[in-house]
Parts: C-alpha cells; sequence; structure tokens
C-alpha cells in the first residue's frame, strides 16, 4: 500500500510539473546519433510545402564522418557526406518568382557549399592566408630530413601554444597523430605546401512541421530533445514595473561600530600625515634595495634574462631527482620575435670534489625565436655527507669571455643517503 501511495504521488507530481511548464515535450531521443552545435542547426520549408524541416549539420562521433542530415519530425529524411567538419547554417531565398523555396548555406572547413533542393548547387572557396614562417620552416626542415617526427611535434606544439596565427590543417592533424604513425605522416605530407585557410565559424529555435514557435536542442551524448511552446505560455513572471529592484531597498544589518574600531580611526586621523612618511620611506628603501640587487645581478651576470637588444635570451634551471644522482634541465629560450640566434656555448662551473658532471661544456643548437629548449644533463653528488653546494651555469658566445647570462642553481643535499 505505501509502495503504491508513492508511484500515486511521484505519477501526480509529473502530471502537475508538465501542466505547469511552458513547453509541451513533443519528443526526446537519448540516442539519436546527433553531434552539432546551434550554429549548424536551421529550420527551413526546403520544398515549399509549408512543412518545415530540421537541417543538421553533423560533426558525426568524435568529429568523424561529418554528415548533412535533413530530418521531418523525429526522423530522418535524406543525409549525405561532407568533406569537412560543418561550422554553421542557414537558409536564404534564390528566386523572385513562386514558389519561393529556400536554399541551404552550409560553411565546412574552408568552403562555403549551396544546396538547392538538397542537391549540391555552388561552391565557394575562401581565399587562403599565409602561413606561419616559423611553421613552414619547421616543415622544410622535415622535406630535407633535418629533423625527427618527435622535435617536429615538440616545436609545432610551442608554436601552437605561443604563436598569434593558428596552425595549418597539416600541422593540427599531425598532433593529433599517435608516434608510431607520426613517421609514415611525414613522408606522405612533407613534400606538400602547407595551407592555412581560421573556416567560416544546441540550441534552435523557430517554426518546425506545423507549429510556429518550436525549441530543439541536441545534447553532448548525442540525443535530440523537440519541445513545442504552448500557445497560452505567458513569460511574464510579475509586474512590469519600472525601477531599481526592491533588494535594493532592503537595509542592511551592520555590526555596530565597536571600542577598537573607534580608537584605531581617531589614532589614524591624529597621526596620518606620520604614517604617511613612514609608509613613503619604506617604500623608498624597498625601491632602493631592488635597485642594488638589480645593479648587482648585472654586474655579475647572476641575470637570467639577457640585457643586450642583440642576444635577447633567457634562462631558467630546474632540478629533479633525490641524490646522489640528479637531473639539470635548463630551459633556454629565445626572446626575439623575427632573428634566430646561433653560436652558443653552455658552460658548468662547481667544486669537482662535490659534483660530477658528463659535459661541462657544450654547444647550443640554433634557436628559432619564441621556441623553448631543454637541454638536459646528469650531476652526480660525490660526497657522502650530505653536503651541498652552488652549480653556476653560464651562457657565452664563442670567441668572448663574458658570459650573456647565468644562473645560480642551489642543489640540494643528499642527507638521506648518506644516512642510510
Amino acid at each position: 500500500m505505501a509502495a503504491a501511495s508513492s508511484s500515486d504521488s511521484d505519477a501526480c507530481g509529473a502530471e502537475s510539473n508538465e501542466a505547469n511548464s511552458k513547453w509541451l515535450d513533443a519528443h526526446y531521443d537519448p540516442m539519436a546519433n546527433i553531434h552539432t552545435f546551434s550554429a549548424c542547426l536551421a529550420l527551413a520549408d526546403l520544398h515549399g510545402d509549408g512543412e518545415y524541416k530540421l537541417v543538421v549539420g553533423d560533426l558525426g562521433p568524435g568529429g568523424q564522418q561529418p554528415r548533412l542530415k535533413v530530418l521531418k519530425g523525429p526522423l530522418v529524411m535524406t543525409e549525405s557526406p561532407l568533406p569537412a567538419l560543418p561550422a554553421a547554417a542557414a537558409t536564404f531565398l534564390m528566386e523572385q518568382h513562386e514558389p519561393r523555396t529556400p536554399a541551404l548555406a552550409l560553411a565546412s572547413g574552408p568552403c562555403v557549399y549551396v544546396y538547392k533542393n538538397l542537391r549540391p548547387y555552388f561552391k565557394f572557396s575562401l581565399p587562403q592566408l599565409p602561413p606561419n614562417p616559423l611553421e613552414q620552416d619547421l616543415w622544410n626542415q622535415a622535406k630535407e630530413d633535418r629533423i625527427d617526427p618527435l622535435t617536429l611535434k615538440e616545436m609545432l606544439e610551442s608554436i601552437r601554444e605561443t604563436a598569434e596565427e593558428p596552425l595549418s590543417i597539416q600541422s593540427l592533424r599531425f598532433l593529433q597523430l599517435e608516434l608510431s604513425e607520426m613517421e609514415a605522416f611525414v613522408n606522405q605530407h612533407k613534400s606538400n605546401s602547407i595551407k592555412r585557410q581560421d573556416a567560416v565559424t544546441s540550441l534552435c529555435f523557430g517554426r518546425y512541421g506545423r507549429e510556429d514557435n518550436t525549441l530543439i536542442m541536441t545534447t553532448r551524448g548525442g540525443g535530440l530533445i523537440i519541445k513545442i511552446l504552448k500557445r497560452t505560455a505567458v513569460f511574464v513572471e510579475g509586474g512590469s514595473e519600472v525601477g531599481p529592484p526592491p533588494a535594493q531597498a532592503m537595509k542592511l544589518n551592520v555590526p555596530r561600530k565597536t571600542r577598537l574600531y573607534v580608537d584605531q580611526t581617531l589614532r589614524e586621523r591624529e597621526a596620518g600625515t606620520a604614517m604617511h612618511r613612514a609608509f613613503q620611506t619604506d617604500l623608498y628603501l624597498l625601491r632602493l634595495r631592488a635597485a642594488r640587487a638589480y645593479l648587482q645581478a648585472l654586474e655579475s651576470s647572476l641575470s637570467p634574462l639577457s640585457t643586450t637588444a642583440r642576444e635577447p635570451l633567457k634562462l631558467h634551471a630546474v632540478v629533479q631527482g633525490l641524490g646522489p644522482t640528479f637531473k639539470l634541465t635548463l630551459h633556454l629560450q629565445n626572446t626575439s620575435t623575427t632573428r634566430p640566434v646561433l653560436g652558443l656555448l653552455v658552460c658548468f662551473l662547481y667544486n669537482e670534489a662535490l659534483y660530477s658532471l658528463p659535459r661541462a661544456f657544450f654547444k647550443v643548437p640554433l634557436l628559432v625565436p619564441g621556441l623553448n629548449y631543454p637541454l638536459e644533463t646528469f650531476v652526480e653528488s660525490l660526497s657522502n655527507k650530505g653536503i651541498s653546494d652552488i652549480i653556476k651555469v653560464l651562457v657565452l658566445r664563442e670567441g668572448q669571455s663574458a658570459p650573456l647570462l647565468s644562473a645560480h642553481v642551489n642543489m640540494p643535499g643528499s642527507e638521506g643517503l648518506a644516512a642510510a
């Protein structure tokens, strides 16, 4: 009896919610397999018979197999494949004589396709844009077999994160591949010229079938929801009064002023000038100390940023490991916008009684502007007492003794290993 009473109350509650709703649930299918955006939905009388159809630019599951679908009610009338992912759909009138049946414009990739009577009628291709010069240079190196696919992937990812211009379709597809598929893709497309084409860039409301006010939605899982607005629906909840909201006239519950607050206010009022002078004095001292520290860093080449406009470099060091072997990674970046940097050397200065490096001196490859180059080496701690020291990293130009920039790496100790 209790279960029957509960089910009856739930049914009554559902009927009450449906009666109070402004929408009629015309159709709901969570397995409709429709994947699209609001811009790719359009409602139009495609055949001039007064029956409005739903036009869908379907992305396909996982962005694969995009298709153009036309629905009549909950059923799919026709569907045809698309050459690229759709971006927008719209209907317009091309003819002046009756019956005026609308044509369909669908943006897909770098083209706009016009359909008349649901058949391809016209194709307009957008003009190509110049590719990113850094991206073009990388593919030229891949064409001449001067760069491996893994390095190409890392550099393209760096360009995608830092460059203002988006990558070409060829590079974006390459970045989506698995490591085992990259070499075959590069061999197949390295001779092609890259092209950059920024494509013509879900919820739809309008007349559908014989109903004037229909709301059509698609869900993330591919479901289709159709709701019809009731003719008796009223969207004005309250009166149309003009003015500030009622909440603005409500008084806030402000706490009473405490004795401590009053004393502090009087103190600031009486000693306001002295407090301001003390603040300005401390601020000037802080600026002076910061300027002295900056000057000392420039004079001793301790700055991780190069101060010369001819060699705009940035250095960052990271130490990883628990010891006695540590991994030291130097992140070197050319902050110039147009000119590459080459002919640089990296030198490590350290206490040979405490540390051992396989290479204390090596050359730096060509630094392309804007890219971050990680340079890795290993440091072995020779002390069994957990003693740590500083390793100084110098970046020099060939033939010069003064470093362009440097960094002090505070090496961690290995006390735990020494105690073990």
